[in-house]
């Protein structure tokens, strides 16, 4: 099974802010993550690799204009592809692109949210 691999994992995705005049309206969204990958191996240490599952996600907007405060909760789509390269058999890199599929919803509105990572990998 070295070839497959599970992930559970929390993402802060930011928070947007738009202003006009002297509004101002802020998006702010998180979620957890339960995901599938499957990794095929291209050379001696680099693979390239793939992820789907389902993400929660709590979004909050705030604004000074009263209407346009909510916050909202969602489960959707998640999905990656992405790329690893390991230096030894305990430690690696990775670049990775991840999509959570309509963030929000209700009066905030809902869009796609992408992803783009680097980071370092310890197995234990």
């Amino acid at each position: 099974m070295r070839h497959f691999a599970v992930e559970l994992g929390y993402s802060d995705l930011g928070e947007v802010t738009a202003t006009a005049g002297a509004n101002r309206l802020s998006v702010e969204s998180s979620a957890f993550e339960l995901v599938g990958v499957g990794i095929l191996p291209v050379a001696d240490r680099f693979s390239v690799f793939a992820k789907v599952g389902l993400y929660r996600a709590d979004t909050e907007a705030t604004s000074n204009i009263a209407a346009l405060n909510g916050k909202e909760n969602n489960t959707d789509l998640t999905y990656a592809l992405g790329a690893r390269y390991d230096f030894t058999g305990k430690v690696g890199a990775f670049l990775q692109w991840q999509r959570y599929q309509d963030v929000g919803g209700g009066d905030i509105g809902e869009d796609d949210v992408d992803v783009i990572s680097l980071g370092v990998l310890f197995r234990f």
